[in-house]
């Protein structure tokens, strides 16, 4: 029997990041094979078909975290700066040049 009393999960962290940029797009032909495992059940998400296959680099650069919700707390949600960390700008990522 599954306890609800106490969380699964104590906190809710964000990752706060910086300096976005993204490469050139490629695309192409795709595969994928999944192996079967007697710990995961991974096999269950078997694509029916493969449509294509993309990557794309991106860099960016980690500024630190920020705590958004204590579970373990009365439930209140709390927000905590941790270090010098801003919070994520809401402007869409520049491309590189």
């Amino acid at each position: 029997m599954n306890d609800h009393s106490k969380p699964l999960l104590h906190q809710l962290v964000q990752t706060v990041s910086s300096g976005t940029k993204f490469g050139e797009l490629w695309r192409g032909t795709g595969e994928l094979e999944l192996h079967p495992s007697i710990f995961e059940e991974h096999t269950a998400l078997a694509p029916k078909e493969i449509l294509g296959a993309y990557i794309i680099p991106v860099g960016f650069r980690i500024e630190g975290t920020r705590l958004l919700h204590d579970y373990v707390k009365d439930g209140v949600p709390v927000v905590e700066e941790q270090g010098d960390a801003q919070p994520p700008r809401s402007t869409a990522p520049q491309m590189a040049d």
